[in-house]
């Protein structure tokens, strides 16, 4: 019998699961190079990972969202090694000055192989220009364990800089020194229907508004032609690299920051220069500055993430759709072998109740923000004594019903002056029955138990169309665009619903009522989750609300 002690694994994990049994058997067995797996709430996506790296005997990297889940994974298993990014780091010889002085405020330079915030350039040190010092910098020595570890555990926007910019993150741990570099034998990424998400983030063009004044930088001349845009990106860059100059003769604290900024604003600029002349790109300006992105993210995922790694496990509790996420990344479907898990929670523990209250449609906007307000008012007077997570989209309609609801004394929302942290963490240390109407926490949440009884989706979270690499990316083909912003809906429709019930003995009451609801599961039922649909009770069937 398989079992996580006879692999090695923390005595913490007693026994596998079922699921997780059927998950590792079919993983272990597969000799394609991309592993995909639903696996929903419950389903130890962690466990999986850790147990299938065991059984190929290869070291893995896992890669995670955010720091955050990185210290949850190296709670459960000690002997996984962290990397995070370097301002998180203190300095070999300024540690008591951190985080004021950081790793980030490294000043190697080509022409200077010694920091000065970790080798003090005593004879000793300067052997063969080698920097002793540096190589005993707190980042440096954290980056190492992670790279030597049986699981290392790095976050997506970090694995993307150094993988591509540096490169030792993504090599072969078990190679011998002489040998040909070697990719990564195992890299896992948790979340992995973001992917492309993070990879857009990577690759796109962003500037502040007060950044690019301070610098002198103007928009480019026309918003719509190539030429233009070109031409801004060719001027954009001699402004840089003259500012990068300066700052060269000058390492003062600030300055070391801004050169910083300056040296990745100069890599993504010339990068955009080059891609832009042959891959479709859409220029965007909004009140916090301006902005380049690709439509299509395909073409970057081999040369960015896949040349880095021999296998990869790809893991979601929403792949929704294996075809589109090859589709998106650029993975050969026929090279993939996916196993799509049933959920371990009871269908009666987590109802999701369509009680459609409101069209909340843009043209709709007046009369059904006032709809449903009515009808979450009416959902709250059914639990006075539960705690409940609003998700609203919008920051605007989470002040409107913060402002217009009955039950506005329980609610907590967050926005003008006042944080995303301190809004959920009130929410959760409060013994009263708050209602947090919350605009962006449909990932990376944990409300188990009593701190989150009830959730109520106020609006389908369709993806903007006023974004236009959204509408482009619909838009410039209309049936794989189609499928994509339906994907890109529903993963989130039920990533949403997943953030109160946590574990087998749990349990928590979602409610939908927007009226559009309808039209998506109409069209596209067959993209929702079987767990998920298990657990849908539509309007013609079990205890629902009236409309108010």
């Amino acid at each position: 019998m398989l079992t996580p002690d006879a692999l090695g694994l923390p005595p913490k994990f007693q026994t596998f699961r079922p699921v997780q049994v059927q998950a590792l058997e079919r993983l272990a067995a597969s000799d394609r190079r991309w592993l995909v797996v639903q696996a929903p709430t419950g389903s130890g996506k962690t466990l999986i990972a850790a147990g299938l790296s065991r059984m190929l005997a290869v070291p893995a990297l896992y890669v995670v969202r955010t720091k955050q889940l990185q210290d949850q994974i190296l709670q459960d298993f000690q002997y996984a090694r962290v990397l995070k990014g370097r301002a998180n780091y203190p300095t070999r010889l300024e540690p008591d000055r951190f985080p004021a002085v950081n790793a980030a405020l490294c000043t190697r330079r080509d022409g200077d192989r010694h920091c000065r915030w970790c080798c003090n350039r005593d004879d000793w040190e300067l052997r063969e220009d080698v920097c002793e010092g540096y190589s005993r910098c707190p980042y440096v020595v954290a980056k190492w364990e992670c790279m030597k570890a049986d699981l290392g555990v790095v976050n997506t926007a970090l694995f993307l800089a150094e993988a591509n910019y540096v490169g030792m993150l993504a090599m072969d741990p078990q190679q011998k020194p002489g040998d040909k570099a070697q990719a990564r034998p195992l890299i896992v990424f948790d979340e992995a229907d973001t992917l492309e998400d993070e990879l857009m983030s990577f690759v796109q063009v962003d500037f502040t508004r007060a950044w690019m004044q301070r610098l002198g930088i103007t928009p480019p001349r026309y918003k719509t032609k190539l030429d233009s845009w070109l031409e801004w990106a060719e001027g954009c860059l001699t402004v840089l690299r003259a500012r990068a100059a300066v700052l060269e003769e000058n390492w003062a604290l600030f300055n070391l920051r801004e050169s910083q900024d300056i040296d990745r604003a100069v890599r993504k600029v010339d990068f955009f220069l080059q891609d832009a002349k042959t891959s479709p790109w859409v220029y965007q300006e909004e009140d916090k500055g301006w902005s380049f992105k690709p439509v299509f993210m395909s073409r970057y995922a081999q040369d960015k993430v896949w040349r880095h790694g021999q296998r990869f496990l790809l893991m979601s509790a929403t792949v929704v759709s294996v075809d589109q996420l090859c589709r998106n990344l650029d993975i050969p479907r026929q090279e993939v072998e996916f196993v799509d898990l049933p959920s371990t929670f009871s269908p009666a523990r987590r109802p999701v109740y369509y009680v459609p209250s409101a069209d909340m449609t843009h043209k709709q906007k007046a009369k059904g923000w006032a709809e449903a307000v009515i009808g979450l008012d009416a959902i709250l007077d059914k639990h006075p004594q539960h705690k409940t997570l609003v998700h609203t989209v919008s920051a605007g309609l989470a002040w409107h019903i913060a402002e217009a609801s009955r039950h506005q004394s329980r609610m907590l929302v967050y926005g003008n002056g006042v944080s995303r942290e301190s809004a959920l963490d009130s929410f959760k240390a409060s013994s009263e029955p708050k209602v947090l109407v919350a605009q962006s926490m449909e990932r990376g949440l944990d409300l188990p138990g009593d701190l989150a009884r009830v959730i109520v989706v106020i609006k389908i979270p369709f993806p903007n169309l006023g974004d236009r690499q959204i509408a482009a990316r619909v838009y410039s083909d209309r049936k794989d665009g189609d499928t994509w912003y339906a994907v890109k809906t529903i993963a989130t429709l039920v990533q949403m619903c997943g953030r109160a019930m946590r574990s087998s003995e749990d349990w928590s009451i979602i409610y939908i009522i927007d009226e559009q609801f309808s039209r998506l599961l109409e069209r596209r039922q067959n993209l929702f989750p079987d767990w998920w649909r298990q657990a849908l009770i539509l309007p013609n069937g079990g205890e629902l609300l009236r409309r108010a």
